[in-house]
C-alpha cells in the first residue's frame, strides 16, 4: 500500500512541475498498452479457435464477448499510441480533453475485453470517476475542508483515471485467465 501511495502521489509531483514530467504518465500507459494488446491477442486466436469449432458443432453457444472481435492488437496500439502521445507532450499539445479523450477509449478496449458482468462493473466505477473528475473541477464539495486547488485539478484526475485503468486491467486479465 506505501508503495502504491508513493508512486501516485510522486506521479502527482512530476505533473505539477513546470513543465509537467509525463515520463511516469507513459510508462502507465505502456504497461496498459502492453496487457490489453496482450489479451485481444489472445481473445483473437480464442475467437478463430471457437469459429472453428463453431463451424464443426453450430449448437454450441458461443459465449464471446461479441465487442472483443472489433479490438486487435494493432488498434489497442493504436488507440494507445506511444509514439503520438509522446509528440504530443514534446509539443506541448496535451491537455484534458486530450487525456480524457484517451481515457475513454482505453476504457471501451477494457469493457469490451471483459466478460459482460466484468464490463458492467467497469463502466459503474467509469461512471464514479467521471463524477469525481467534475467536482474537481468545481473545486471539490464544499463539505470538504481541504479541497484540492482548481488550478491542479485535472493532474489529480488524471491520476485517478490512470490508477482506475491499471486496475482494470489487472481485472481484465485476471478474467481472461479464469476463462481459459
Amino acid at each position: 500500500m506505501i508503495c502504491f501511495q508513493t508512486f501516485w502521489g510522486g506521479l502527482i509531483k512530476d505533473l505539477l512541475l513546470s513543465p509537467p514530467s509525463y515520463i511516469c504518465v507513459v510508462q502507465v500507459l505502456e504497461f496498459i498498452r502492453g496487457e490489453l494488446s496482450d489479451l485481444a491477442a489472445a481473445d483473437e486466436r480464442r475467437s478463430e479457435h471457437s469459429s472453428s469449432s463453431q463451424q464443426q458443432n453450430p449448437d454450441k453457444e458461443n459465449n464471446n464477448n461479441d465487442c472483443c472481435n472489433i479490438f486487435s492488437a494493432a488498434t489497442v496500439n493504436e488507440i494507445i499510441d506511444i509514439e503520438l502521445i509522446q509528440q504530443q507532450i514534446d509539443h506541448g499539445a496535451v491537455d484534458w480533453e486530450s487525456w480524457s479523450s484517451l481515457v475513454r477509449s482505453v476504457v471501451l478496449v477494457i469493457e469490451c475485453l471483459q466478460d459482460p458482468e466484468y464490463a458492467k462493473q467497469t463502466r459503474k466505477m467509469y461512471v464514479e470517476i467521471c463524477k469525481n473528475t467534475e467536482k474537481m473541477k468545481k473545486g471539490g464539495d464544499e463539505e470538504e475542508e481541504e479541497a484540492s486547488p482548481r488550478i491542479f485539478w485535472w493532474q489529480y484526475a488524471l491520476c485517478d483515471a490512470l490508477d482506475f485503468l491499471v486496475v482494470r486491467t489487472c481485472v481484465a486479465r485476471r478474467n481472461s485467465i479464469n476463462r481459459k
